[in-house]
């Protein structure tokens, strides 16, 4: 459910219930999401603060597979976000998020051994992105952020529950972009880089990077027909 239009003073701002694809950030050549709060809850979105638009959200995720005995364990998250920034070289944005993790027991028919006993896990996430949203016949995307605990995933999805997850910390820096210097060819680079550890003791940090390109040669014009 969304609603537009209500407030004279907000033109542009929207009220929303339910289930839905939360301003996730898609990186459209791996298929790769640095940032997806999917999930169910409610807020609004595109309020005018006068520097930029201003979104707010409650999200939620639970997992089907362990019950404690307050039900599914589940995540709730807070969401916040700054955007549409006017500053250097193109559009910024700013991203907060707080997550709770509610411990418990779980019981017969979780895949977790009845009785196992897991804490409550809060956390935080923060990041920051630059879009220039005409580049050289494209686009360019720069993102960073940094989550620990509950939020350390950047996503209302959970992780397995244990005693160390409110240890577990997330380095993530994207970059990507589409260059097109003429009507016949384009190029897409791409760059991640990952850090992360499960705050589990003696367990270091785990790297991850990934980088490449697609080319796109157009055979035909992309033009409308006349």
């Amino acid at each position: 459910m969304r609603a537009g239009h209500i407030f004279e003073s907000q033109p542009d701002a929207k009220f929303w219930a339910g289930e839905r694809y939360y301003r996730r950030q898609h990186i459209e050549i791996n298929d790769f999401y640095p940032l997806d709060m999917s999930g169910y809850g409610a807020g609004a979105e595109d309020v005018n603060v006068g520097i930029g638009k201003l979104a707010v959200a409650f999200l939620a995720g639970a997992r089907p597979d362990i019950v404690t005995q307050n039900g599914n364990y589940a995540k709730s998250n807070i969401d916040v976000r700054l955007y549409d920034l006017k500053g250097p070289a193109g559009l910024w944005a700013a991203w907060f998020d707080f997550a709770t993790a509610k411990g418990g027991t779980a019981q017969n028919g979780s895949t977790l051994p009845a009785g196992t006993a897991f804490p409550t896990v809060n956390g935080y996430a923060f990041g920051l992105r630059h879009q220039r949203l005409e580049w050289h016949g494209g686009y360019h995307a720069f993102s960073i952020q940094y989550g620990k605990g509950a939020a350390s995933n950047f996503s209302t999805s959970i992780e397995d529950p244990t005693p160390f997850l409110k240890s577990s910390e997330r380095l993530l820096i994207a970059e990507h972009l589409l260059f097109q210097p003429n009507d016949r060819f384009a190029v897409m680079p791409i760059f991640i880089f990952q850090r992360k550890r499960d705050g589990q003791p003696g367990h270091g940090f785990n790297d991850w990077a990934s980088f490449g390109l697609r080319p796109e040669v157009f055979f035909t014009s992309t033009s409308p027909w006349p």
